[in-house]
C-alpha cells in the first residue's frame, strides 16, 4: 500500500508543472454554400464556394500569478472550392497562397486591460459592424454593398500593431495602431500611424457606441477616413440593429452607408431581415435587402439560407442571389 501512494505521490508531483502549462486551443471553421447569383445584362451563375469563414487557429497562454496572464493567438485563412490555391488563382483572377495570416499576435492582460502586439483586428471592424451581421463571410453578407468593405473597413486588420482594449463600467474602449501597415490594405502603398478606435456603452440589454478609422500617413492620392456610429436593443426574442458610416475617401469621393437589422429568435433557429442604402459622390448609388434564416444545431454546427438584392441606379447592375450553406466549427 506504500508503495502505492508512493507512486501516485511522484506521478501528481510530475503531473502538476504539466497542469500548470497554458491550456493550448486549436480550431478551425469551415463552410461552403450554393448560391444562384442573376445580374442584369448577364446569365446567372451557380457556385459552390466559401466566402472567407476558412480558417483554421491556435491560441493559449499563461497564468502569471497577481491577475496578470499572457496570451498569443495565431490564425490564418484559406478558400475552398473554385477559389481554391490548386487552381492557381483566387475568384479575382490574382495568384493567392495557399494559407494568409488573418492575425498573429501576442500580449498580457490584467486589470490595466489588454494590450497586444503584432498583426490584429482593427478596432473598427469589430465594434457594431461584422459582429451585427450574422451573414458575415457568406454570400449574403452586407459587407461591401450595406457596410464598409475592405481593409480600410470591415475586412481591417493591421500589420506592425499595437492594441489595447479595456472595461470600464458600462463602457468599453478599443484602440489599435499601426506603426506601419507594409501595404496590408493593398492600396500600393505603405501606411504609417494607420489608427483605429472604438467606444462603447451597454449591457446585456442594449448597445450604443461610436467608431473612427484614420489610414494615417499614405503616399495615395487620399487617405480615407471613416466614422461609424451603432447600436441595438433587444426586447425578448426580438434584436433592433442599426449603424450609418460617413467615409471620407480623401480625393474628393465621401461615401453613406445607412444600415438596418431584425432578427428574431426561434429555438435554435434565427430569422434575420436587413435593409441598406448607399449614396457617394461619383459613385453607383445602391440599396439593399436581406432576408434568411440561421438554425444551429448546436454550437458547432449550423446552415442557413436567404435571398439578397441590391438595387442600383446604374442600368444593368442590379443582383438577386439565392443562397444556401452549412458551417461546421471544429
Amino acid at each position: 500500500m506504500n508503495k502505492k501512494l508512493i507512486a501516485l505521490a511522484v506521478a501528481a508531483g510530475m503531473a502538476a508543472p504539466i497542469a500548470a502549462q497554458a491550456e493550448i486551443t486549436t480550431y478551425a471553421h469551415v463552410q461552403f454554400e450554393v448560391t444562384d447569383t442573376d445580374v442584369d445584362g448577364s446569365d446567372s451563375t451557380t457556385r459552390v464556394t466559401d466566402n472567407q469563414r476558412g480558417r483554421f487557429g491556435v491560441k493559449g497562454g499563461h497564468d502569471l500569478g497577481g491577475g496578470l496572464k499572457s496570451f498569443a493567438v495565431a490564425e490564418f485563412d484559406f478558400e475552398g472550392g473554385a477559389n481554391d490555391a490548386e487552381f492557381g488563382n483566387n475568384s479575382n483572377g490574382n495568384a493567392r497562397a495557399a494559407f494568409r495570416v488573418r492575425e498573429i499576435n501576442a500580449g498580457l492582460k490584467g486589470g490595466f486591460g489588454k494590450i497586444a502586439l503584432g498583426t490584429i483586428r482593427s478596432a473598427y471592424k469589430y465594434a457594431g459592424g461584422v459582429k451585427y451581421d450574422p451573414f458575415v463571410t457568406t454570400q449574403l453578407e452586407a459587407r461591401g454593398v450595406g457596410m464598409e468593405g475592405g481593409a480600410d473597413g470591415h475586412n481591417a486588420f493591421l500589420n506592425n500593431g499595437f492594441a489595447y482594449s479595456n472595461k470600464f463600467g458600462m463602457a468599453k474602449l478599443a484602440v489599435t495602431y499601426s506603426l506601419d501597415d507594409t501595404d496590408r490594405d493593398a492600396d500600393g502603398n505603405g501606411d504609417d500611424g494607420e489608427m483605429s478606435a472604438a467606444l462603447t456603452f451597454g449591457n446585456k440589454k442594449w448597445e450604443a457606441g461610436i467608431a473612427m478609422y484614420d489610414e494615417g500617413n499614405s503616399v495615395s492620392a487620399g487617405s480615407q477616413e471613416n466614422m461609424k456610429l451603432f447600436g441595438k436593443m433587444k426586447f425578448g426574442a426580438h434584436t433592433v440593429l442599426g449603424q450609418y458610416e460617413d467615409n471620407d475617401t480623401g480625393n474628393g469621393g465621401d461615401r453613406e452607408y445607412i444600415w438596418l437589422g431584425y432578427q428574431l429568435k426561434m429555438g435554435k433557429g434565427m430569422l434575420n431581415a436587413q435593409y441598406a442604402t448607399f449614396d457617394a459622390t461619383g459613385a453607383n448609388d445602391h440599396d439593399m435587402m436581406t432576408v434568411g434564416y440561421i438554425h444551429k444545431f448546436n454550437k458547432k454546427t449550423r446552415v442557413f439560407a436567404g435571398y439578397q438584392t441590391v438595387d442600383f441606379d446604374a442600368a444593368n447592375s442590379d443582383t438577386d442571389q439565392i443562397s444556401f450553406g452549412v458551417r461546421v466549427d471544429i
